[in-house]
């Protein structure tokens, strides 16, 4: 066995920590003390898993590999860290995140709700429900060290906002593991350490990839209960090991997933129904999507990083996402700055339109911008519409809404 990661078993089977960690896998339904780690995966890739044997780090994931992440995030990701073993000897290696597989501590964080809303999106435009359910792979951390193939570190955060890891004891005792191991009650700012990861490249250390985490490592594949059926059919090799979980704090409703979608939907419907001089429509509000959806041509260039100082900021939270949306709204804004004699007369004018500009942010945040980010922005909302229709989540009013802006948006 590894003895780093025999140390580390040790210091995590502490009865402190052992009590942290308590309530998350009562969530879980865990059934034992073992120490796991989790891993987040489409319904669609699974079955690529099962079939390759193992996980793939992103380095060498096919182009068809349903990725639900973020483009910005995973951007921000790219990075190199120090993973370490002592099996013979202590060693240690350089590799890029995306070199190597990594897992979570703790599955219910901002992450797992943006894969899984994600997911939503994709079956709807793929019209096939099976891209819509996201699985959740527990691992037992024993395996990885008991392997003598594995080098690791560790994050006490989400490696997209820190690049700080390691595998030293005199390190990682001082993370903050009650909040790591914490649930979804402790307020937003501990969702960035219930995102604090483990890291682990397999194989060969000369080799500049990760070989495939194997699958023998995998415990459980926790599924939403609804879909137990449906995932056994699709992956029937591992039907003894799936386990359904009714949770709604582990596989969220879809109306909780959706409901930026559904907030901007009733925002339209309110601004379209507002006594104006010149009335606000859905027509309208179609029209001038499709109008930003030729503003490449219109401006002779596209929105991409080269136009900004480095890949760093154009990928930042005020980079390419952020512009393209302030060209469509602005966001954030400090309605008082709202002076046409209009939203004087129409105070409820400039609440609509900024709650429709945050919801439509919000909507976008995960989006992957291309060249063409104008048009990027339409489809989004495209796939938001879809979701809705196919999820059921809307009232009959506002499915016949939804419907005529799908039928105008179509239309360049």
């Amino acid at each position: 066995m590894d003895n780093l990661g025999k140390d580390f078993l040790d210091f995590l089977a502490t009865d402190a920590l052992k009590e942290a960690r308590n309530e998350l896998y009562n969530f879980l339904e865990a059934g034992d003390d073992e120490v796991n780690v989790y891993y987040l995966i489409p319904l669609f890739n699974l079955k690529s898993i099962i079939a390759d044997g193992g996980i793939k780090c992103r380095a060498m994931m096919d182009r068809d590999v349903t990725d639900l992440s973020g483009q910005e995030v995973q951007k921000r990701r790219d990075k190199s860290l120090k993973l370490g073993q002592e099996v013979s000897s202590f060693v240690e290696i350089d590799k890029r995140i995306h070199e190597c597989v990594s897992f979570l501590w703790n599955p219910l964080n901002d992450t797992s709700s943006a894969f899984q809303r994600n997911a939503l999106l994709l079956a709807a435009d793929k019209h096939n429900d099976t891209y819509g359910i996201v699985c959740i792979l527990e691992m037992r951390l024993s395996a990885f060290f008991e392997s003598d193939r594995v080098y690791w570190s560790i994050s006490e955060q989400n490696l997209a906002s820190s690049d700080f890891s390691s595998y030293s004891k005199r390190i990682y005792k001082n993370f903050d593991w009650p909040t790591i191991f914490s649930v979804p009650n402790a307020g937003r700012e501990s969702n960035k350490f219930r995102s604090a990861e483990f890291i682990a490249f397999y194989g060969n250390p000369s080799l500049e990839s990760s070989d495939l985490i194997p699958t023998r490592f995998i415990k459980m594949i926790l599924v939403p209960a609804q879909y137990e059926t449906k995932v056994k059919e699709v992956v029937p090799s591992v039907q003894g090991r799936i386990y359904p979980l009714t949770n709604s704090k582990v596989f969220y409703p879809k109306e909780e997933l959706l409901k930026a979608e559904k907030h901007l939907i009733e925002t339209i419907d309110y601004l379209q129904k507002l006594a104006l001089p010149m009335p606000l429509s859905t027509e309208k509000f179609c029209d001038l999507v499709n109008t930003f959806s030729n503003f490449k041509e219109r401006l002779g260039c596209s929105l991409t990083d080269e136009l900004f100082s480095s890949k760093t900021i154009a990928h930042s939270f005020h980079g390419i996402s952020h512009i393209t949306r302030i060209r469509k709204k602005s966001k954030g804004c400090d309605v008082n700055y709202f002076r046409l004699d209009i939203f004087k007369n129409h105070p409820k004018l400039k609440e609509y339109l900024t709650w429709s500009a945050y919801w439509l942010a919000s909507i976008t945040h995960y989006t992957k911008w291309s060249e063409n980010t104008f048009v990027d922005l339409k489809k989004e909302i495209v796939r938001s519409l879809k979701a809705l229709l196919r999820n059921d989540i809307l009232d009959q009013d506002k499915r016949q809404m939804v419907n005529k802006m799908l039928r105008r948006l179509s239309v360049d």
